[in-house]
């Protein structure tokens, strides 16, 4: 159990630095504004998207996780972990959620023609979308790992 979960640790930090390297790298491009072309805000989109989906493995080692641990309290018949159980539900949860709104969201995003007229409101419009998908990425696994490190607190 000790070397998954450092496992899962290591696994979660070299994914985080991929993402803080990317955040950096898409923070030296230009601000996006209303004077981007129908292709760089596509670019973006995909951008954007391509973050996201570098977390889209640490949902899945979080779920492990959390199915680990919950299973380790449903073996302990002496105390009561009903609470806990279902806390540890819920995070999984929420982590599923996250990961069934991205392939949603990919389901649905289309590459428009760009000489279009609508494809910059539609392009916004998928811009606002991903990053709503990718903040809900982020707080399931906050929350995951707040309740995985709710064990090593002291009682």
């Amino acid at each position: 159990m000790i070397s998954s979960y450092h496992h899962m640790k290591n696994a979660i930090s070299w994914t985080l630095a991929l993402v803080v390297v990317a955040l950096l790298v898409s923070a030296c491009r230009p601000a996006s504004d209303g004077t981007m072309s129908p292709e760089e805000l596509y670019g973006e989109v995909m951008e954007i998207h391509d973050i996201s989906m570098l977390k889209i493995d640490s949902i899945y080692i979080q779920i492990k996780a959390l199915r680990d641990r919950h299973a380790i309290l449903e073996q302990d018949s002496i105390s009561d972990h009903n609470l806990r159980k279902k806390e540890i539900m819920e995070a999984i949860t929420q982590l599923k959620n996250a990961d069934d709104e991205m392939m949603d969201w990919m389901k649905q995003i289309k590459q428009p023609e760009f000489e279009d007229p609508a494809a910059g409101e539609y392009l916004r419009a998928q811009r606002l979308s991903i990053i709503e998908v990718d903040n809900k990425i982020d707080e399931s696994l906050k929350h995951a790992t707040y309740v995985l490190n709710k064990e090593k607190m002291p009682k």
